[in-house]
């Protein structure tokens, strides 16, 4: 639901409305969708399943135009789906991951911790999504 919430906030945009950021921190639609691949990518490849997952962009906050909305809804959704895959062929939510979380004393988190974090970053951000979207071009809903 979260990951399908980001992708309609999203939808139909140009380059100026993925920019659009009315705070210092500089949090944009466009922003928040390469933020929210990048997490996903992180969890999912990096740690759980101890890969690299491909990085697209330097700094996912800084204004891109190389990337149309439908190009980074495309690239949020292939590693969305891939996540899935992952989250549909293991045993058991208490399978460990086989990367460590550095910062975390190389902590080795469960699925079931992955995916929770993953509800919770993306529940958080859909909210800043929300009140962006508004702001961009005054819709509302979902």
């Amino acid at each position: 639901y979260h990951r399908d919430t980001l992708i309609y906030k999203v939808q139909g945009l140009d380059a100026d409305g993925l920019a659009f950021s009315p705070v210092g921190s500089g949090t944009s639609l466009g922003g928040l969708i390469r933020h929210m691949y990048g997490i996903e990518a992180y969890w999912f490849q990096d740690i759980f399943k101890g890969e690299i997952a491909p990085d697209h962009w330097v700094d996912p906050w800084a204004r891109n135009n190389d990337f149309s909305g439908d190009q980074l809804i495309a690239i949020f959704q292939e590693t969305c789906e891939a996540n899935r895959k992952v989250e549909l062929e293991v045993a058991s939510l208490d399978q460990i991951a086989v990367g460590s979380v550095t910062w975390a004393d190389d902590a080795h988190p469960t699925l079931r911790w992955v995916m929770n974090h993953l509800i919770e970053e993306e529940a958080r951000h859909n909210g800043h999504a929300d009140l962006l979207r508004e702001m961009v071009d005054g819709s509302v809903g979902d």
